[in-house]
């Protein structure tokens, strides 16, 4: 279970096995069990604007992840070193929100497959 201090409004996590996402205050506030969705290669294929195989993910000129072995997935910095642990998608969409002027992480959860 996801705590609600780690979410947003625009946060995607799986609700009884839907995929759902906060679209205002009233569905953050009455849904309580909120799951998160673990980040796969998979999940990246279908949101990065440029894909890598497993290895990393692209999602505009200054914002990269990839896996790193046994660390598991992590922003990148312009130098190439590890920034962030990166597990979830909801991580992810955080992490890029706060990195990117508040620009969402553009998903659409109609076509998003887990």
């Amino acid at each position: 279970m996801i705590p609600l201090s780690d979410l947003r409004l625009g946060n995607i996590f799986l609700h009884g096995g839907k995929i759902e996402k906060i679209v205002d205050y009233i569905s953050f506030t009455n849904t309580y069990h909120y799951e998160p969705i673990k980040l796969t290669p998979e999940i990246l294929e279908q949101i990065a604007t440029k894909f890598n195989g497993f290895d990393i993910a692209y999602f505009n000129d200054n914002f990269t992840i990839r896996h790193i072995g046994e660390f598991g997935w992590h922003t990148i910095d312009s130098l190439g070193r590890m920034d962030k642990h990166v597990e979830y998608l909801h991580d992810l969409q955080n992490i890029y929100y706060y990195e990117n002027n508040k620009q969402e992480l553009p998903i659409n959860i109609n076509t998003l497959k887990i």
